[in-house]
């Protein structure tokens, strides 16, 4: 699962660097906390950009997971004087289904985030 948060670009954090740096980690250590140590490996790929790779038997867990994201992250983060919250757009791609190599995965994510983001945001969008 690959995902952004939607609306940073007009939020206060992508205004001032060093704010956006305290949200992204914030956010980081929000989901770190959440899942499992042995459910997930996040990557944090740049500003407001990570990807979340996951182990299942059922790909409606990824649906399950994304609400789980979508959850945490509009929920306020209050960073210094600021009261920040988000939309969540995700794309979700499967191995070996939409490629069989991180490469290919992370592109295929990549498309189907930009695919919600251009729906409206704050959805998912599998991979096609």
């Amino acid at each position: 699962i690959q995902f952004k948060l939607d609306l940073f670009e007009t939020s206060p954090a992508a205004q001032q660097p060093a704010l956006g740096r305290i949200l992204m980690k914030a956010f980081a250590t929000r989901l770190t906390t959440y899942f499992h140590a042995s459910q997930k490996s996040l990557y944090y790929l740049g500003l407001n950009h990570f990807v979340i790779l996951l182990t299942v038997n059922n790909p409606q867990n990824l649906i399950q997971t994304y609400e789980i994201l979508k959850n945490q992250v509009q929920i306020p983060f209050q960073i210094l004087k600021h009261k920040l919250s988000f939309g969540l757009s995700a794309g979700i791609a499967l191995y070996p289904h939409n490629s069989a190599d991180l490469k290919g995965l992370l592109a295929a994510a990549d498309l189907a985030c930009q695919q919600a983001r251009a729906l409206g945001g704050n959805q998912y969008q599998f991979v096609i």
